[in-house]
């Protein structure tokens, strides 16, 4: 370290804003710009942190919405996919379609599937 010590001119000297020199390049408008451009990187910075803070959560979608999704598949597509939401969405009602669906053309039909499905709605409704 230094043995001489700092007089009280050069402590406020260095207490002063940090400032580009007057006869900098671009001036006051580059000053500006600095200072607008830090603004902006703390922003998306404190909006980052926001969104890991606060998550926001994304809405489902109703059944009945989910459903009108599946309509333009075939009807085995749309009977595959309608199994799969009861196995995700009603695990329960999962049994009574098993013995069937190892049988050849005797699979439940897209309206049973559709209504066990619809049948939480429309007790909330």
């Amino acid at each position: 370290m230094a043995e001489v010590g700092i007089n009280a001119e050069t402590m406020l000297a260095g207490l002063q804003d940090i400032r580009l020199p007057a006869n900098a390049p671009g001036g006051l408008l580059a000053e500006i710009l600095v200072v607008v451009g830090f603004g902006l990187a703390l922003a998306l910075i404190a909006g980052e942190l926001l969104t890991v803070v606060f998550p926001t959560r994304q809405q489902t979608p109703s059944m009945a919405a989910r459903l009108a999704t599946l309509a333009h598949l075939s009807d085995d597509d749309r009977a595959l996919a309608l199994l799969h939401l009861i196995r995700t969405e009603k695990p329960e009602a999962m049994p009574q379609f098993r013995p069937a669906l190892y049988q050849r053309g005797a699979g439940p039909g897209i309206a049973v599937l559709e209504a066990v499905l619809l049948a939480e709605d429309a007790q909330h409704a």
